[in-house]
């Protein structure tokens, strides 16, 4: 599922599954595959984006949790 495509508490929803899912199956490969560095990218993401912009809480949730997976 696309971040853009969260727009609500079901859309986000749905991509927390979706993301799990990709997880689980190994169909995306996650730099931070352990819940240290995972909470640490999105800290680090969060301070390094500033994202004070996003007017939609949920897509800003997705960002975090796709950050937590992919940012270094």
């Amino acid at each position: 599922m696309n971040i853009e495509s969260v727009i609500d508490q079901q859309s986000f929803l749905e991509y927390l599954a979706s993301i799990r899912t990709d997880f689980e199956s190994g169909a995306v490969r996650w730099e931070n595959t352990d819940l240290a560095s995972y909470l640490e990218a999105m800290s680090a993401w969060l301070k390094d984006s500033a994202p004070q912009s996003e007017a939609n809480p949920w897509k800003l949730a997705a960002f975090l949790l796709q950050a937590g997976a992919f940012y270094e």
